[in-house]
């Protein structure tokens, strides 16, 4: 088996440059790096990530935790998380949080992780972050004074389309959220500025519509929502919903119900995930870039771990109109 020392002889460095070079610590030449990388390759040389992380006491090793892996969001979302993290010389292990965060404490702590990134909504307590945080485990998307944020900045987009509703003639909405409380809803910033701007234009009506996630998926939660207004009859014309996927579950509901959209009911989602514009009909929405913010996110961990401090990063969004919403008709 070949070595960091062979590399550097094939390649005419020294053994620190090959270091640098493979690891990504440190940029070379293109010339010298080239050199390097393809003595690498002709000596069929790979670096022990293992044993680097215990000379350097980096595991390189990031943990994401997420609750609903199956919502096309996330997936995306994920691909720039891996492709990223490769692209750092760190590995991904992505752990399922169904319940509390706490009963997979010990199996989180007994991987290692360098960072964790938190794509999770379920609850967590002061006490397991606090223990990550003691232990050296560098973290993104807790709370801001353990570890960085690195967020969509969905409120205006929400603002604008709440804005845009009012403009096409509706004054009765209903935002299916998904979560189980209003305690829980109104720390999401989408569900705020809904529930703003609404006020601010004077919209006669605009409920929020609670689900049981994550106990019940997003799609579930959209057709539940949509059955629960609309089932008895409903004077509603704008449905928001918390996501892409639990708008997938609406529209579903509503054709069961002989609802037209965007004729009697217009329906609005948020993510912009790669499918919507495919949904019937075409579904408006927020675009949230997923792709890049899980490059964001790791970039974000990776300069933490690797002795930066802690960041408040707030990605744009832009809102994307489709013909799932469109002017109220029929004198409603």
């Amino acid at each position: 088996m070949s070595s960091r020392k062979d590399v550097a002889r094939a390649a005419g460095v020294s053994v620190t440059t090959v270091t640098n070079i493979l690891s990504r610590k440190k940029k070379a030449t293109e010339e010298v790096e080239e050199r390097v990388r393809a003595a690498a390759k002709r000596l069929n040389y790979h670096p022990n990530v293992i044993a680097q992380g215990l000379r350097t006491k980096n595991s390189r090793q990031i943990g994401v935790l997420i609750s609903e892996i199956g919502n096309p969001y996330f997936v995306e979302m994920l691909h720039g998380i891996e492709s990223e993290a490769a692209n750092c010389g760190y590995v991904v292990t992505i752990m399922l949080i169904n319940d509390r965060i706490e009963t997979k404490y010990s199996d989180i702590m007994s991987r290692g992780f360098a960072g964790i990134i938190n794509l999770s909504n379920i609850p967590y307590d002061d006490k397991f972050m606090m223990e990550l945080y003691e232990t050296g485990v560098k973290l993104v998307n807790f709370e801001k004074e353990y570890g960085s944020i690195v967020y969509h900045d969905m409120a205006p987009s929400m603002r604008t389309l709440v804005k845009r509703a009012y403009e096409l003639g509706h004054r009765k909405a209903v935002y299916a959220v998904g979560y189980p409380d209003y305690d829980t809803a109104k720390i999401d910033p989408r569900v705020v500025a809904y529930l703003e701007e609404c006020e601010r234009l004077g919209y006669e009506r605009y409920d929020l519509v609670y689900g049981d996630f994550p106990r019940r998926n997003s799609t579930v939660l959209g057709y539940e929502g949509a059955m629960q207004v609309f089932r008895q009859g409903s004077d509603v014309t704008a449905l928001f919903c918390i996501n892409d996927i639990s708008a997938l579950g609406a529209l579903s509901a509503l054709g069961e119900l002989h609802i037209r959209v965007p004729d009697d009911v217009s329906v609005i989602g948020c993510d912009n995930i790669s499918m919507s514009e495919f949904f019937t009909p075409p579904l408006t929405t927020i675009e949230t870039f997923c792709l890049h913010r899980g490059r964001e996110l790791v970039k974000s961990l990776v300069r933490n771990i690797e002795g930066g401090t802690f960041e408040y990063i707030l990605l744009p969004c832009e809102v994307v109109l489709r013909e799932s919403l469109s002017t109220v008709k029929g004198g409603k």
